[in-house]
């Protein structure tokens, strides 16, 4: 199994990691953690409902995917936050 998740960058540290989390389906002791951008300090993830025609912060229809997912990233290192949008469907552009 592998989950995208937030940890802390050590034990005592208040830094935050962004990474995958890789846990074997026969044995829960040996869980790898790959890292994918250190110094997090916000995450958003905002779906867009194009019956809205706006953006949410909860996709709640089990029964379609979001046209569009949006991944905001701050980072202490960065004046300005990260932004992806990722298209799940194929639009009408």
């Amino acid at each position: 199994t592998v989950s995208l998740r937030l940890q802390p960058e050590n034990k005592k540290s208040n830094q935050l990691d962004l990474g995958f989390l890789r846990t074997p389906q026969d044995d829960s002791g040996h869980e790898t953690w790959v890292p994918l951008i250190k110094k997090i300090n916000s995450l958003q993830i905002q779906y867009f409902d194009p019956q809205l025609n706006s953006w949410i912060d909860r996709w709640t229809n089990a029964a379609r995917l979001p046209w569009l997912v949006k991944i905001t990233v701050g980072r202490t290192d960065a004046a300005e936050p990260w932004e992806a949008i990722i298209p799940l469907r194929r639009t009408p552009f």
